[in-house]
């Protein structure tokens, strides 16, 4: 597996990536991993201002690398808006539509529907802004906005257990390429012993029925 950690991405952006490396692929879920930010906060908390969501009034993570300031400004992926439509029954297309069209309205719109019901609960996904020591923080990016019993599956965890599945296998395998973005990931695995197998596999006669009139 050494030598396919070497392997060099074609195209490669922080938080996605395309055609790239194993190793590409694993630097950047190991950033994403340290920049991450799973935020459990009441409607009360949250309010779209110039498009992007605020979150105002939520206690600091504390987690094993210290305390974390949630409060800020993230910038919604299109991943976030589907889940903002969704948890809001704000018409996707029209939420859209205001985005590109009025923002002001947009803000109006989510806000309104926010203060609907304040004690409602959601799970902010998040990646925090990063900024100079001494240097005020920057906007982060709203990945996601879910219930907040959805269970987290973090692709850093998927990916490390995937690549142990196909170890165990015992079969030589390479990374031919992998491709990254906001909704999935994905991982090229060519081995040549189950090439081999299917091949044999197709060459096998397969039952045919008739259907019976």
């Amino acid at each position: 597996m050494t030598q396919q950690l070497a392997e060099r991405a074609t195209n490669v952006a922080p938080t996605g990536a395309r055609n790239a490396g194993l190793s590409d692929l694993v630097r950047i879920l190991e950033d994403g991993q340290r920049r991450k930010l799973d935020v459990i906060a009441p409607a009360s908390a949250l309010r779209m201002r110039e498009g992007n969501v605020h979150v105002e009034g939520v206690e600091s993570l504390i987690t094993e690398d210290g305390v974390t300031d949630v409060d800020g400004i993230y910038r919604p992926t299109a991943v976030a808006d589907e889940g903002i439509s969704d948890k809001l029954r704000i018409p996707l297309a029209y939420l859209r539509r205001m985005r590109d069209e009025n923002v002001a309205l947009l803000d109006e719109n989510v806000n309104a529907w926010l203060c609907e019901e304040p004690e409602r609960r959601f799970m902010l996904r998040a990646f925090r802004g990063t900024n100079g020591p001494g240097l005020p923080p920057v906007e982060g990016v709203a990945r996601a906005l879910l219930s907040d019993s959805y269970k987290l599956m973090d692709n850093l965890d998927m990916l490390l257990a995937a690549l142990d599945g196909v170890e165990r296998s015992g079969h030589p395998t390479r990374i031919t390429g992998c491709d990254l973005s906001d909704r999935r990931m994905y991982v090229r695995v060519e081995s040549e012993a189950v090439a081999v197998q299917a091949r044999s596999l197709l060459r096998l006669p397969l039952p045919v029925r008739r259907a019976q009139r």
